[in-house]
């Protein structure tokens, strides 16, 4: 799934996301070129909103960091995605409430 995200095939990464949640696997990092990048954190960057939303929902975890301490968070708003800042502020703060 991180693959099919990095070479900006949503489509693909969405057919995978249920196998890939099923397996428990949402959260495990890449290598090489995508080293400690999840899911999340490129679909933040990207501005995959949709990803992002189904993402959070399956429990990806939105505190893990990057190579350089970049949570999925500091990424989307680094590269301007507003939309998915907004969710990932809206799922922080009501994360915090639990």
């Amino acid at each position: 799934m991180i693959l099919a995200l990095e070479k900006g095939h949503e489509a693909v990464a969405e057919m995978l996301l249920p196998p890939t949640a099923r397996a428990g696997a949402l959260d495990v990092q890449g290598s090489g070129m995508m080293d400690r990048k999840s899911a999340l954190m490129i679909s933040s960057k990207k501005g995959l909103t949709g990803l992002v939303d189904k993402l959070l929902l399956l429990r990806a975890n939105a505190q893990l960091k990057d190579a350089q301490g970049k949570t999925a968070l500091d990424l989307a708003r680094e590269s301007n995605r507003d939309a998915c800042v907004s969710l990932l502020t809206l799922h922080a703060s009501s994360v915090g409430r639990n």
